[in-house]
């Protein structure tokens, strides 16, 4: 099976997910208009996958990339659905941004969503999250994968 293929079939898995937990509403809003495209570029910036925050660098923007869409590399080193559902964690952190700035995100993750180092960062969830709390953030059942 291609990778195309297997991505497309992860990521409706995990949109089906989203909409049974209220997440995704199929009404072109929110989390529902979010894309998901299959690009080299992930593995040359030495990761799985990327989702753009806020605003797209003008070199990423001259050839093609977009705010609301999850960037997938054809061959990843976690799990798909794990990469996929981080991915769509940061896309909910910011169609639901004031969610994120809440209190429950300062506990559970040692500081703000988009703090480059936080208060403490001795400790972390996961190794991909050492640097910055919005890498230790994920959606799953769990709510941390272990991708994170």
């Amino acid at each position: 099976m291609g990778s195309l293929v297997k991505i497309t079939q992860a990521y409706n898995t995990v949109r089906d997910e989203l909409f049974d937990i209220g997440l995704i509403k199929n009404n072109g809003r929110g989390l529902d208009k979010i894309a998901l495209v299959e690009t080299l570029l992930p593995n040359w910036i030495g990761g799985d996958g990327f989702f753009y925050h806020a605003g797209v660098p003008w070199h990423h923007e001259a050839v093609g990339f977009e705010e609301d869409t999850i960037y997938i590399a054809p061959r990843t080193s976690n799990p798909l659905l794990d990469v996929i559902r981080h991915e769509y964690g940061h896309a909910l952190a910011k169609v639901k941004e004031s969610e994120f700035e809440k209190a429950w995100f300062r506990r559970a993750f040692g500081g703000e969503y988009f703090d480059e180092k936080g208060p403490d960062r001795s400790w972390f969830r996961t190794y991909y999250g050492r640097d910055k709390q919005f890498m230790d953030c994920t959606l799953s059942d769990e709510y941390v994968t272990p991708y994170a």
